[in-house]
């Protein structure tokens, strides 16, 4: 059976405050969305979270940042925060709120990177819990094709979109899929082991001629590649929330939301009530619906509903999926 890069979970149910958890498959580290209420994540969760991609700071989506701070101070980490205009203000403004006269006790160094995506470029700033998490600024990136992160196999997309504040809305995509033919290690007599990861890894950076050693025997990764390989496309995550059902939202979200294999979706409202989402800057579950089939999305899972909503589960649900028929 294929397995997909991206693991996700919904932190919480449809009602609750947003965190979405992205692990990696065959990866140590895990991508957080959102990071509202984290309560249902662990420790380990926590610890192996090493980049947040942050929607908007209202504090339903970002309160949680207190808690990965607490179990990751003292840790030997970086940490990657990726957010919308002013990220880095109210990053440090979060740091700012604590006193930090004790750390040089701590013999390892926490740090805090932040990315903040500001029209075609990515402004950066870091903070050392051995330097007291002062703000160190870093020079601007540039942004092409809206990718804010990539590296071997996958890519991040971020779009930025109006909520009354910018919010970013996130797609995950894989460059395609590495499966591995058992059937052939099997009659090859090829062990499994860390070794496939590192030839994925040279498949990713097309380095073919590459050689791997197995058993005493050399192996091209092209040739190995032909044996025990199968290519597939990649699988495609979206991550929509807190956005105006506007023209220019969704004319930009038409560029590249398509053949979404998984969209994330709020769903705050039922269409009755099109004028409050409108005046919240919020998406009814008939808008969330028509986003949904832009995307051609072949699985949605939408969250976010209002709480005024806690008992019209049923009705948020077919009010979202009738307009995919």
């Amino acid at each position: 059976m294929a397995k997909h890069l991206f693991i996700p979970k919904l932190v919480n149910g449809p009602y609750n405050d947003n965190a979405l958890l992205l692990s990696l498959f065959g990866k140590s580290y895990s991508y957080l969305v959102d990071a509202g209420d984290i309560s249902k994540l662990s420790n380990r969760d926590i610890l192996k979270i090493n980049r947040i991609f942050i929607s908007h700071t209202h504090m339903d989506h970002f309160y949680g940042f207190d808690r990965i701070l607490r179990t990751l101070l003292g840790k030997p980490k970086i940490l990657q925060v990726y957010g919308p205009k002013n990220i880095i203000k109210n990053v440090h403004g979060k740091l700012n709120g604590y006193t930090w006269n004790l750390v040089d006790n701590y013999s390892e160094d926490f740090i805090v990177e932040c990315f903040e995506i500001y029209n075609n470029k990515m402004k950066r700033a870091i903070f050392s819990c051995k330097k007291k998490f002062k703000i160190e600024n870093l020079p601007d990136i540039e942004i092409k094709q809206n990718i804010i992160y990539k590296e071997d196999g996958h890519t991040v997309k971020g779009l930025i979109l109006e909520h009354r504040t910018p919010s970013v809305a996130y797609i995950f995509e894989e460059d395609f899929m590495i499966n591995i033919i058992k059937e052939q290690l099997d009659l090859l007599k090829l062990p499994q082991g860390r070794w496939i990861t590192d030839f994925k890894t040279k498949i990713f950076q097309n380095k073919l001629k590459d050689k791997i050693l197995l058993n005493g025997k050399s192996y091209s990764v092209a040739a190995l590649k032909e044996r025990v390989a199968t290519i597939t496309e990649g699988h495609k995550i979206t991550y929509i929330t807190d956005i105006l059902f506007s023209k220019k939202n969704i004319d930009k979200l038409k560029k590249h939301i398509k053949n979404t294999s998984l969209l994330f979706i709020e769903a705050c409202f039922l269409n009755i009530e099109r004028d409050r989402a409108r005046e919240r800057y919020h998406l009814t579950a008939k808008q969330a619906g028509y986003i949904a089939k832009i995307s051609k999305a072949k699985k949605i899972k939408f969250f976010h509903i209002s709480p005024i909503h806690l008992n019209d589960y049923t009705s948020i649900k077919n009010e979202l999926f009738e307009m995919l028929k």
